[in-house]
């Protein structure tokens, strides 16, 4: 099983499971065409479509790469070093009688209410700053 996770052509089929699965679950469309993984070093995603709930574009990307500083499961960190979008596209908006913007609904999916932590030692680091390159983006945001 490991070994088959090596394989671009493995961690894409998984990827587009999960797009497939979060489609349907946030009713929209994301999709990824491609996904290589190197373990503990880095992630590249090709072809990242994401709709809104407007079934309008939110978010399309040809490439996108990030690179770890530091990963650990057992520190619960995951600390990114480089943050690469190629040709992205990013559209923003806030439609009229909305109560919040196309991004909203994405956000509060993956956000969780803040936990209690008895345990300081569990509490993740401060925010670390990563490099990012931009090529090709474009960001619109609409009110």
């Amino acid at each position: 099983m490991f070994l088959a996770l090596q394989f671009d052509s493995s961690q894409t089929w998984i990827a587009r499971r999960l797009a497939s699965y979060l489609s349907g679950e946030l009713h929209t469309k994301i999709t990824i065409d491609r996904v290589s993984i190197q373990f503990v070093q880095s992630v590249n995603l090709e072809g990242v479509y994401i709709e809104d709930q407007q079934q309008d574009t939110l978010l399309y990307a040809k490439k996108i790469s990030l690179t770890f500083k530091d990963l650990s499961t057992e520190k619960r960190i995951l600390a990114i070093d480089k943050l690469s979008l190629d040709n992205t596209f990013f559209r923003l908006v806030h439609y009229k009688g909305k109560e919040h913007d196309n991004l909203y609904f994405l956000l509060s999916y993956f956000s969780s209410p803040t936990p209690v932590v008895s345990d300081t030692s569990l509490v993740p680091p401060e925010t670390e700053y990563f490099f990012t390159v931009l090529e090709k983006c474009t960001v619109q945001k609409f009110e």
